[in-house]
C-alpha cells in the first residue's frame, strides 16, 4: 500500500511541474485592438506610419507579426510592402499632452505628390488578424 500511495503522489508532483512548466513556456500576445496613424513631412520625403496595439485592458501592447502596407492616391497604388516585427521593434515615447504611447513605426523614405493619401494596412499577430485598417496623409507640393 506504502509504494502505490508514494507511486501516485510522485505521478501528482511530476504532472504538476509539467502543467507549471507549460504555463511559463507558453507566451500569448495579448493584442486585442489595433488602430493605425499616419504623418507626413514633407521636407524630409518622410512618411511616418504608427501601429498601434491594445489588449483588453486597454493598455498599449507589443505583439510578434507581419503587417503588409499599401498606400493609395486616387484609387491608385503609389506604395507596397510588407514588414515583419517582433516586441522588441516597438517604441514607447510620450505624445505633446504627456500621453505615454507605444507603437511599431515604420519610416518610408519616398516622395508622395501632393494631395491625399490612404494609407491601408493588413495586419496579423499571434493570435488576431486585422485588414483594411485606415488612415490618411495629405501631402503639400
Amino acid at each position: 500500500m506504502g509504494i502505490v500511495r508514494t507511486v501516485g503522489i510522485s505521478a501528482g508532483i511530476v504532472v504538476s511541474l509539467l502543467i507549471v512548466m507549460a504555463f511559463f513556456v507558453t507566451e500569448y500576445d495579448d493584442a486585442r485592438l489595433a488602430s493605425v496613424e499616419a504623418w507626413y513631412e514633407y521636407e524630409r520625403n518622410r512618411l511616418t506610419v504608427a501601429i498601434y496595439l491594445t489588449d483588453s485592458n486597454g493598455d498599449y501592447t507589443k505583439a510578434n507579426g507581419d503587417a503588409e502596407i499599401t498606400i493609395e492616391k486616387d484609387l491608385l497604388t503609389v506604395y507596397s510592402d510588407k514588414y515583419n516585427f517582433v516586441k522588441d521593434d516597438f517604441v514607447t515615447w510620450k505624445d505633446n499632452f504627456g500621453n505615454k504611447k507605444t507603437a511599431y513605426v515604420i519610416d518610408i523614405r519616398q516622395f508622395f505628390s501632393s494631395g491625399s493619401h490612404d494609407v491601408f494596412v493588413d495586419l496579423n499577430t499571434k493570435e488576431l488578424q486585422w485588414e483594411d485598417l485606415h488612415a490618411s496623409f495629405y501631402s503639400l507640393e
